[in-house]
């Protein structure tokens, strides 16, 4: 009998864990949408809660890196695509990906000599598309 009256109460906390985890992936997801619209300020702030939310951690600092690219905010940008790499997640392909966005966020904060090491970093990944 006693084991009923908790049935509810689990129930009620699968309901509410489970849709939390469902709506962070919709907060990235609209992030991501923000992002292609080209509303930057908006991919930036949803980015930045999908990394406190701990949703695609490596993706999310990889699109937080590219909407401060957009923003012109090179530095930040840098840092965060640093910030991506240092992830243990995510194949070459993404590595390779967020390596040249990097390389692009260096050449526009006016170091090109890191930029080539990024790219140089890039083109070691080449030929595995995970």
């Amino acid at each position: 009998m006693k084991a009923g009256k908790y049935v509810p109460l689990l129930l009620a906390a699968v309901v509410i864990f489970t849709g939390c985890g469902s709506r962070q992936k919709e907060n990235y997801k609209e992030a991501e949408l923000n992002l292609e619209k080209g509303h930057y300020e908006e991919a930036l702030e949803g980015f930045q809660q999908a990394v406190s939310d701990d949703v695609n951690i490596m993706e999310s600092w990889r699109g937080e890196g590219i909407a401060l690219l957009k923003l012109n905010r090179y530095e930040e940008a840098i840092e965060a695509f640093e910030t991506a790499l240092a992830q243990d997640e995510g194949g070459k392909g993404i590595r390779r990906d967020i390596w040249l966005y990097k390389a692009t966020a260096e050449c526009k904060n006016g170091d090109p000599q890191t930029a080539l090491e990024s790219v140089q970093a890039a083109t070691e990944l080449e030929g595995d598309e995970q």
